[in-house]
């Protein structure tokens, strides 16, 4: 599972590494309007890395805009959870077992697929109301200032976040799925010959990739929200009255570019 385009995936975290480290050398020679860009670049990048990789996403296919990027990885996330909804329901019916495994196994299972669903829609819904808004011109220009100086509700959140990366989801939710799996088959003697056991146990290493996979996505969502207004600004010279930004508000009091080398350290 997940392994048929991780060549291709790499491809895209090798180039996001390399413009993480190029925003951070522009950070420190004070090229702010350029350290955005590349931030912006990398963050881009790694999300098609991850929904490439892990969520069987074609970035070619995706589009090009990083908040595109985020919602497609999410949403694939979403599809991947679709096999697993019924999977708890499936290991009870099935389940001939006396000592009760497979049973305790789905109960396990239950919680931590239907928080992370929630998670994922939480995130996606959120991104809807950002695309519904995209073609206003005095919105763009809104979250560009947002975005720039850190000044509303979504904004800090996303850069607590950013900053915090996925410390803000207990990762240990993710592993309790393989890991409790695997002590409760480890001590029934002979379980690795039960077909029903064995599936089971895969099913939940599945899981707990799913899930690690989900959180990287919907916590890269976070770098995106900060980022993708930025692409224009940072990277074209103003020219028309359309053009909502100002090349010259990237400027070491801005706090995004204050917190960029955090920022490009959790990337």
């Amino acid at each position: 599972m997940y392994t048929k385009n991780r060549a291709s995936a790499l491809k895209f975290v090798e180039y996001g590494d390399s413009q993480i480290e190029a925003s951070s050398i522009l950070t420190e020679a004070k090229k702010y309007k350029e350290a955005v860009f590349f931030f912006q670049q990398a963050s881009e990048n790694i999300a098609k890395a991850l929904g490439y990789f892990c969520l069987n996403i074609n970035p070619h296919e995706v589009g090009h805009t990083a908040i595109e990027i985020s919602k497609q990885s999410i949403s694939g996330f979403i599809l991947e959870m679709e096999k697993f909804k019924n999977y708890p329901e499936k290991i009870k019916r099935d389940s001939k077992s006396d000592s009760g495994l497979l049973e305790l196994l789905s109960n396990l299972l239950t919680p931590i697929i239907d928080k992370a669903n929630s998670m994922a829609n939480t995130a996606v819904n959120f991104i809807n109301k950002l695309e519904d808004k995209s073609k206003d011109i005095h919105y763009m220009k809104d979250i560009w200032l947002k975005t720039l100086y850190i000044n509303d509700n979504d904004s800090k959140e996303a850069l607590d976040k950013a900053l915090k990366f996925s410390t803000e989801y207990d990762s240990s939710n993710s592993d309790a799925i393989y890991e409790s799996a695997r002590t409760l088959v480890g001590s029934i003697d002979g379980a690795s010959k039960s077909p029903q056991i064995n599936e089971a146990v895969k099913y939940a290493r599945e899981m707990s990739y799913l899930l690690k996979s989900t959180v990287l996505a919907v916590d890269l969502f976070h770098f995106n929200y900060l980022s993708y207004m930025h692409q224009q600004p940072t990277r074209y010279p103003k020219s028309n009255s359309r053009d909502y930004w100002d090349n010259n508000a990237y400027t070491e009091d801005a706090e995004l570019v204050k917190n960029l080398p955090e920022l490009s350290l959790q990337l």
